[in-house]
């Protein structure tokens, strides 16, 4: 049968057949510039791609294979696993310069080797076939997605470096109280606008016509010195009409503020899409590379009925100490087929 891309499996899911959309299992950026990536996403293809591709391809091989043999082989089925198609049945398909079947087979034996336990090896690895098939190039049935999904996200972008702008205003507003109020008893008393809040802090006390002195030293160009003595300003400290009783209180009022006053929150960059996700999905890159590489769709045959013992298998990405026994089912919580 032949397949085009972009138009629908004529099955759908079942017991016996479960579809995997080809997407990057590996983070690109690992590999990857972010300008690289927006090259990729806008339609280049090279070697390097091509080679993180094949390593893509592999993982998932590794992850799949000893899944599915579990499933099948513990459910007495033939199955079908087949690569490139999505859960609507369109046919997403595989990107490739040349996908090579004999390297696929070796991917299945080591991924046989490594993640399945069970009594003959040998048996299970008989029973599987792997096809590999070209589907046709259509660009009918393909839309250019690439550039709605770039413009969403430049608007997220550009909304996340406003939120930005603002936030360093704001943090800025709120460091410099902080580095202003956080100062010395002795900057208190003789930086200009501490000095002239502190003095206005003294005009309006009930007790100002006892503070008179206070409010006229505040208000000459006298500069006040500390004193030199710790005991000499402990004890003036403790004198209502000294200046040093009322800027204790008056740093503290503003300490006070201060803590009320939280260290603005940094906005996070919240996106739907980015150009790492368009790139992964890999199925968005379609109308931008139908016409300069091939696509592909892996079927792999599970003839597992006739499996007598218990299949085992682990995933590559966990414990892989541990083994793991599933059974393939036609529906889960009413969702179509999956294994459990």
């Amino acid at each position: 049968m032949n397949y085009t891309l972009g138009s629908y499996y004529p099955n759908k899911e079942e017991a016996k057949l479960e579809f995997k959309e080809y997407c990057f299992k590996v983070a690109p950026s690992l590999e990857f510039s972010k300008e690289k990536i927006l090259d990729y996403i806008k339609g280049e293809w090279d070697d390097d791609l091509d080679d993180f591709n094949n390593q893509n391809m592999k993982k998932y091989f590794d992850y799949y294979i000893p899944k599915y043999i579990s499933c099948f082989s513990n459910s007495k089925i033939d199955g079908k696993l087949i690569i490139g198609i999505n859960d609507d049945e369109e046919i997403t398909g595989i990107p490739s310069k040349e996908l090579d079947l004999e390297t696929l087979e070796k991917y299945t034996d080591k991924s046989i080797n490594n993640y399945i336990k069970c009594s003959d090896d040998d048996e299970i690895k008989k029973c599987i076939n792997v096809k590999l098939i070209e589907v046709e190039n259509n660009s009918e049935y393909l839309t250019n997605e690439i550039d709605s999904l770039l413009e969403s996200y430049n608007n997220d972008l550009k909304e996340y470096k406003n939120k930005m702008k603002k936030y360093k205003e704001v943090r800025k507003l709120w460091r410099k109280q902080i580095d202003k109020y956080s100062a010395k008893l002795v900057v208190y008393l003789n930086d200009k606008e501490l000095r002239n809040e502190f003095c206005q802090f003294i005009e309006n006390l009930k007790e100002d016509s006892k503070l008179g002195h206070i409010i006229d030293l505040l208000k000459s160009d006298k500069y006040i010195e500390f004193p030199d003595d710790i005991d000499v300003f402990l004890e003036q400290k403790k004198d209502e009409l000294n200046v040093f009783y009322w800027i204790v209180i008056f740093k503290d009022i503003q300490i006070e503020k201060l803590s009320k006053n939280r260290k603005p929150l940094k906005p996070r960059f919240i996106c739907n899409i980015d150009p790492e996700m368009i790139l992964m999905k890999l199925s968005y890159l379609r109308m931008q590379l139908f016409n300069k590489i091939k696509y592909y769709i892996i079927e792999i045959s599970f003839n597992c009925s006739g499996i007598k013992n218990p299949v085992y298998f682990r995933f590559p990405t966990t414990n892989k100490k541990k083994w793991i026994m599933r059974s393939r089912i036609g529906k889960v919580n009413d969702c179509g087929p999956g294994c459990i």
